[in-house]
């Protein structure tokens, strides 16, 4: 099952990088300074990730719900 979960978000960020790849190079900003700003965009969303300790979810064993161990 999370195979396929797995798939099916690749398929729909693929579909949205490729909306977001068309509007950048057909848009009134230069595709250097949009490109730019996609990729600190990207870099702010891994950094805020981690230091919101994202990565460090554990799967409860009774309930199967994530949490934050503290």
């Amino acid at each position: 099952m999370d195979l396929i979960n797995l798939l099916i978000r690749t398929v729909a960020f693929i579909a949205s990088v490729w909306i977001l790849l068309e509007f950048i190079f057909t848009c009134k900003v230069s595709t250097p300074s949009a490109i730019l700003i996609v990729l600190g965009a990207v870099a702010v969303t891994v950094i805020v990730f981690v230091i919101a300790k994202q990565h460090k979810l554990t799967i409860c064993q009774k309930c199967k719900s994530t949490y934050l161990p503290s």
